[in-house]
Order: structure tokens, then C-alpha cells, then sequence
């Protein structure tokens, strides 16, 4: 990827078959052809608006950032450019968990927000996944499903599982979800059941996003870190 993509973080597939990701310190939006590495476009939140933004999904022609903090940012696809009005729903999970996933699941018109870190020590070494109901209101109508660490293992080493990305596999629904730290990911249908918990393939040192295509290609970006940014395609299912 191009060194202004340094910060390559959260993936959405467009209707077109492009992708946006976006900037980890600034809203900028970039989109991008997956198959070729050209950048398409960039824009922009209104004022260059600062945040920790880690995740980005699309609902229609709504665009949703996600900051680290629980607060999601809805705006509209902007040309290139452009400098684009948004608004601001603070779902107040912030309070709870640091967060870096987000995704949209059509089928049941809900925001997926994965907590990657807690903030009180004392909350249970598991897997929390969180699921906002559209439009966004008030927060009793959010749900949650709570995994053990224990059942994401697998065969793995890992101590935990530190959730950098998630997206809905448009073949069966389930949630694909990724970690950096781990340099793993996991499949959890809705109900909450492991399908599966393996590394990832190839070499990712910082894998912050993930999505899947229509078409079967399941992609990975990672930041730079001691190697260049880079989104790397893998066929995903036969």
C-alpha cells in the first residue's frame, strides 16, 4: 500500500467491490481496488476530525466509524476530497471494553462491536461480542454473547484473544474475527458456537482489518510496523 496508508486499519467492502479503510488518527476515508492496490479516492470528516477511529462498516448509503472508545461516527460517501457533515452516537460501551471491530449484519439490521480490551480488570477472560440494533437508540435494546477464552483456544497457545477486526462471512453468516496480537483469527456464529480458531496464513505482523468478498476472497490489511502497509487476498471458501 501506498505510505500514506501507513495507518491502514478497518476494511469494508463496497457495493462496487472496492474497499474502504481509513486512518487510525484522522477520519479520512480511502477507498481502494483490492485486486490491482490503486487508490481510488480519499475524504474526509468534516474539520480533519481527530479520534482513535479502529474500525469502519457500511449500512446502505451510511458510512459508520468506529473510535476505540465506543463512539460511532455516521456520514455519508463523500468524492475525493471532500470534506463530508457526520453525527456522533456515543453507545457508552467505552465505560466497558476498548473496542477495534465493528460490522454491519444485514440480515438482522444490527451494528457488531467486539470488545478488545476491558477496563475493569475483574470482568471474566472471555470473548464479548456486542449487537446494536438500527437505528440506534437507546442502549437496553443492545444485546451480547459471552464466549470462554477456553472455547476460542482450540489447539492454540494463545493466553487470549485480543480482537483487532471482525466481519460477517456473507456465505453463512457467522463472524470472522481477527487479532493482531494474536496473528489469528476466529469463526463464531451468532448463537455464539466456535466454528473454528486457527493463525492466520501468510506473514501478518499487525493485521488490523479483515473482510470478505462476494466472490470469495478474504481480505487481511495490516499497518506498518517493521514491514511497508499492505492488504493481502486470500481465497476464502471454494
Amino acid at each position: 500500500m501506498p505510505a500514506n496508508l501507513k495507518e491502514i486499519s478497518g476494511l469494508a467492502v463496497t457495493p462496487r467491490g472496492t474497499v474502504f479503510t481509513h486512518d487510525d488518527n484522522v477520519g479520512r476515508v480511502s477507498e481502494i481496488d483490492p485486486r490491482t492496490g490503486v487508490l481510488v479516492k480519499a475524504f474526509a470528516l468534516a474539520g480533519l476530525q481527530k479520534g482513535d477511529f479502529e474500525a469502519i462498516t457500511i449500512v446502505g448509503s451510511d458510512i459508520y466509524l468506529l473510535d476505540s472508545n465506543g463512539k460511532l461516527f455516521k456520514f455519508k460517501e463523500g468524492a475525493d476530497g471532500q470534506q463530508v457533515p457526520f453525527s456522533i452516537y456515543n453507545t457508552k460501551l467505552g465505560k466497558i471494553c476498548e473496542f477495534e471491530s465493528l460490522a454491519y449484519e444485514a440480515d438482522s439490521s444490527r451494528l457488531v462491536m467486539v470488545c478488545k480490551r476491558f477496563k475493569n480488570k475483574s470482568e471474566p477472560h472471555e470473548l464479548r461480542i456486542y449487537r446494536l440494533p438500527l437505528p440506534l437508540g437507546n442502549p437496553s435494546t443492545f444485546s451480547s454473547i459471552h464466549v470462554p477464552i477456553e472455547q476460542l483456544r482450540g489447539k492454540n497457545k494463545w493466553k487470549n484473544f485480543r480482537p483487532s477486526d471482525v466481519n460477517i462471512d456473507p456465505f453463512t453468516g457467522d463472524y470472522i474475527i481477527v487479532s493482531a496480537r494474536e496473528q489469528a483469527y476466529i469463526e463464531v456464529t451468532p448463537d455464539g458456537d466456535v466454528v473454528k480458531s486457527e493463525p492466520l496464513p501468510g506473514d501478518h505482523r499487525q493485521a488490523e482489518g479483515i473482510a470478505i468478498t462476494k466472490d470469495s476472497l478474504l481480505l487481511v490489511s495490516d499497518e506498518a510496523n517493521i514491514t511497508p502497509p499492505k492488504l493481502t487476498l486470500y481465497r476464502w471458501r471454494p
